[in-house]
């Protein structure tokens, strides 16, 4: 018999180690080698949801799920209610830690920001059924919960498999499954992806693998691997014939069924019949910008001589939007902004933004210059999700600088001093005809001249004797008596406001009018905000003050969860914008507060209406703090303040964790069998015997073991000698070459993992008893 094998007959239940049967790996160790492969690959695919993929995170996150495994594993030897108890501790540590590793903020996770990180992750989660994957937008919500609930699949997945139980853990085994399988199989639908097949091939041998890895035995091992190749291979072959064209399951359908109330698109022109834009309350937009703002969607830079409209020329013909903006704008960056905008309700093409757009990056489709400078739209119509961000320049000067600034206008489009203006040349209604008047600037001297007359009826030049007999006769008298008292055209602006402010009512369901306007100023004196700011562009220009009307939303309200302003359909709204030479467009707003769209608006920096018009004392809603995120705190206190109480969690947590593998690693390991040896070398040979998957019968002693083995040589005198030394007949230890023997034999016929297994059975050292 050699010194390398063991004779025969064997030990009743210690196979001989040529004709090895025991398992291939230890059940928990077999269950995280099929872990591990599983989540990375399904990590792997789910990572690709996002652009650039995050790939590293992800990974990252299975190898700390590992880690966990491993901790709960140490808190299987936890005695009573302390497993569970310890289980949980580390649970959610990983959790905690495997969602920083996914992008969460860390001070989220403190408990003063598990508001924000609830509000934030619904709104990612709400959107997901309606964005495109690979999602590549601005808004870093989605993204978050994309990755996020990427991390929390694998962590889940790892707590289910591995928690400590005191039999098979069959049920937690199925729910990592699922888990595990929707981590793959997620992307795998959502996205299209190159060599299918093959990835259904790795996934089906990892998923075997998972399932049935700590259940083939050692001499079972080359046919369990044999006839998962057979039917792997038969996967392969019978795949393209299963592959339809028409779905089995309607994935697109089910999600839609769980997405929001569909989209609502607005048309900003004007048109004074009663207000027929939606108020449900609905949210449309989703804006993180530094302050508040009024989103502008588009200009409406025409008045067509009954109500205003955009442009109609087109965007080539447009002036540069250098002309609209001061020499030095690009220095002035308390003025300069980006922000980034989410889609929620919001259908159309139009870019919303603040002030001026200067670009838009990001954008879902290619976005097109309009034919009024500093507006944009998409080619293609926005979708509920989809993100962009601007850089814009939004003026917010005081009323000194706005005072200052003078009449030095640049090269601005004649445009902005120009009106449509409608006579009666005949006597009867249908006699109304239309002539372009062109305004002259602020107190210049000049008067206003007909710029154009298609008609013939007015012809060309000075435009006084119109306007005195027009439809707009009183309206041109008023913008005469304001101008004349008025100073500079901050001031008559603000003399406008200040009619506005006196006596006029807000009604969503105003009387009809020839024309509109000129009833609203001197008959209804009621109106909506289309009214309001229709009627105070129309004496801006009268007093050649530089003027257009803007459409889109006021800020709306501001959440301080999420710290980004929330936009609803009741935010819809209209303004004005005056041009000021070197500050540039500024936003004035003349629709009373009774209005839905003005019943939230705090801090926008804007004119009152009721303030008195002389220049500098205008009292500024920009006296109260704005509601929006707070500076950072020079000295970091605040900072501290916010991550003391997720640092004490994150430190408890550690260390009970640390405290429960601490008490498990000093405690006794429990033996099983009342008939458990007291002499530390029969329990380390048995322990060997048993890591080679050879389990002697109970009760066995040295002498047995010995005489059962029959080994001769080295590995024979090892036996021999513990076997004296414990009875006294020497004093002698095992030497190691007699120790490596006795390795070499159990490691014998465990194929190439053999010297390995014998390694981690008996480990290398000299003095194994004291």
């Amino acid at each position: 018999m050699s010194a390398h094998a063991v004779a025969s007959p064997p030990l009743p239940g210690v196979p001989a180690v040529g004709r090895f049967a025991g398992p291939l790996l230890s059940p928990r160790a077999a269950r995280l080698v099929g872990f591990a492969g599983l989540a990375g690959l399904g990590a792997a695919h789910w990572a690709l949801l996002v652009a650039p993929p995050d790939t590293g995170r992800l990974l990252l996150v299975v190898g700390l799920a590992a880690a966990v495994s491993v901790g709960l594993g140490a808190c299987a030897r936890l005695p009573g209610a302390s497993r569970h108890l310890g289980a949980a501790a580390v649970g959610l540590g990983g959790l905690a830690l495997a969602l920083v590793v996914a992008g969460i903020p860390v001070r989220l996770l403190a408990p003063g920001g598990w508001g924000e990180l609830a509000s934030g992750l619904s709104q990612g989660v709400q959107t997901l059924p309606d964005v495109k994957v690979p999602y590549a937008g601005v808004d870093d919500w989605p993204r978050l919960a994309i990755v996020s609930g990427g991390a929390a699949l694998v962590v889940l997945a790892a707590l289910t498999a591995f928690w400590p139980t005191r039999g098979a853990n069959r049920v937690g085994q199925g729910l990592a499954l699922v888990l595990l399988v929707a981590l793959f199989v997620v992307p795998t639908v959502d996205l299209t992806l190159d060599h299918q097949f093959l990835r259904g091939t790795a996934f089906a041998a990892l998923l075997a693998a998972f399932l049935w890895l700590e259940r083939v035995p050692r001499a079972g091992g080359p046919a369990a691997a044999g006839a998962l190749a057979l039917a792997l291979g038969a996967g392969l072959l019978a795949a393209p014939a299963l592959d339809g064209r028409g779905p089995w399951v309607d994935y697109e359908r089910i999600a839609e069924s769980f997405a929001p109330a569909a989209t609502t698109r607005f048309d900003f022109s004007h048109t004074y019949g009663p207000l027929d834009w939606p108020r449900d309350g609905r949210e449309m937009l989703r804006i993180h910008a530094p302050r508040s703002a009024y989103w502008k969607a588009e200009n409406i830079d025409e008045f067509d001589g009954r109500r205003w409209v955009s442009a109609a020329l087109l965007a080539a013909a447009r002036r540069p939007l250098s002309d609209e903006l001061p020499a030095d704008f690009a220095t002035r960056r308390r003025w300069r902004e980006r922000v980034e905008v989410t889609v929620r309700g919001l259908q159309g093409r139009d870019v919303v933004s603040a002030g001026t757009t200067l670009d838009v990056t990001r954008p879902p489709s290619a976005a097109v210059a309009t034919a009024s400078p500093g507006t944009y739209a998409f080619e293609d119509t926005l979708q509920r999700g989809d993100s962009y961000a601007a850089d814009v320049y939004f003026p917010r000067p005081s009323p000194t600088a706005l005072s200052r600034a003078g009449t030095g206008y640049p090269q601005l489009s004649p445009t902005y001093w120009t009106l449509g203006i409608l006579a009666n040349v005949g006597g009867g209604a249908g006699s109304l005809h239309q002539a372009d008047v062109r305004f002259a600037p602020f107190a210049s001297g000049g008067g206003p001249e007909i710029a154009r007359d298609d008609s013939g009826a007015f012809g060309y030049g000075d435009a006084g004797p119109l306007l005195r007999r027009s439809e707009y006769r009183r309206s041109w008298a008023l913008s005469q008596r304001l101008a004349a008292r008025s100073r500079t055209p901050y001031e008559y602006a603000r003399r406008i406001l200040a009619y506005l402010g006196s006596g006029f009512a807000y009604t969503e369901t105003p009387g009809r009018h020839a024309v509109p306007l000129e009833a609203f100023l001197f008959d209804d004196r009621a109106g909506y905000c289309q009214h309001f700011s229709g009627a105070m562009a129309l004496l801006l220009r009268m007093g050649g003050v530089p003027a257009r009307v803007a459409g889109g939303f006021s800020p709306g309200s501001y959440s301080a969860k999420r710290r980004d302003w929330v936009v609803r359909d009741i935010d819809a709204h209209s303004w004005v914008e005056a041009y000021f030479p070197g500050l540039g467009w500024v936003t004035f707003d003349p629709t009373p507060s009774a209005a839905p769209a003005r019943s939230q608006l705090i801090n926008l920096n804007l004119p009152r209406l009721d303030a008195p018009p002389g220049a500098g004392s205008t009292p500024q809603r920009g006296d109260a703090p704005e509601p929006g995120p707070r500076a950072a705190d020079p000295s970091g206190a605040g900072a501290a303040g916010s991550r003391l109480p997720l640092l004490a969690v994150l430190a408890g947590l550690l260390a009970a964790g640390l405290a429960g593998l601490g008490f498990a690693a000093a405690r006794p390991r429990r033996r099983r069998g009342a008939d458990a040896p007291a002499d530390p070398a029969l329990a380390e040979l048995r322990r060997a015997l048993r890591r080679t998957g050879r389990h002697g019968p109970p009760g066995a002693t040295l002498a047995e073991l010995e005489g059962r083995l029959t080994l001769d040589g080295e590995a024979a005198a090892y036996l021999r000698t513990l076997r004296e030394r414990r009875y006294g007949f020497a004093e002698a230890t095992p030497t190691r070459a007699q120790r490596r023997a006795l390795r070499r034999a159990l490691g014998r016929g465990l194929g190439p993992a053999g010297r390995a297994r014998g390694l981690y059975a008996l480990p290398p050292r000299v003095r194994v008893l004291h």
